[in-house]
């Protein structure tokens, strides 16, 4: 599979991420890409939850990383095109997650509740307040979510 016909746009913001210590060798990076559905939310949660453990990253770091990649995949099948893809990097204890919609425009009904119990619309205000830096980038045929955390538990490559 191609990537996606849209361009990535470095990230602005605070300077803390890019000041981790970055640990030589120890890079990594994986993809996946699934119909851009809610049924597959699920699926890519799955998938973050059991990549980052094989790679040694700590429980409640993958815990932080799962929620965002769930919200922000939920917004892509929610709000996005017909496909995503969901991109993890690792690399020292900076994990950057990029959730892109692209393909054909979807239309979908989402109805929206006047109780102020809903809890539709809270997802960003979520990722912002785990991540070190978000942004969105939109663009005539995607639209791509990053998100850059810090983890604080020390992981099994950094251990080994």
């Amino acid at each position: 599979m191609s990537s996606p016909p849209c361009h990535y746009r470095a990230l602005s913001g605070s300077t803390t991420a890019a000041q981790a210590p970055l640990l030589p060798g120890l890079a990594r990076r994986a993809m996946v890409a699934l119909p851009a559905e809610e049924s597959r939310v699920a699926e890519a949660r799955r998938f973050a939850s059991l990549l980052l453990s094989r790679w040694g990253v700590a429980e409640e770091d993958r815990f932080s990383a799962v929620l965002v990649i769930g919200e922000l995949a939920g917004n892509a099948a929610q709000h996005g095109r017909a496909d995503m893809t969901i991109t993890l990097m690792l690399i020292g204890r900076t994990l950057s997650i990029e959730v892109a919609d692209f393909g054909l425009r979807v239309e979908r009904v989402c109805p929206r509740s006047a109780d102020p119990e809903d809890e539709h619309g809270r997802g960003l205000g979520m990722v912002d307040h785990v991540a070190e830096r978000t942004e969105i980038v939109q663009e005539q045929n995607c639209r791509r979510a990053l998100a850059v955390l810090l983890l604080a538990g020390a992981s099994a490559l950094e251990v080994a």
